[in-house]
């Protein structure tokens, strides 16, 4: 699980969305889906 500290269900890709990116959100999800393993514990992600 990737989670931050901001009001909203998403927290990947905002960017594209015309919204304010989550880097720490983005890193995680790109280096699992870039073929990584997951990560060891849940991830929190600072408000951007």
């Amino acid at each position: 699980m990737v989670a931050a500290d901001i009001r909203g269900h998403g927290v990947y890709g905002r960017e594209a969305e015309g919204l304010d990116p989550v880097p720490c959100a983005d890193r995680a999800v790109n280096a699992y889906l870039g073929g990584g393993d997951l990560p060891c514990e849940d991830v929190t992600c600072p408000t951007p």
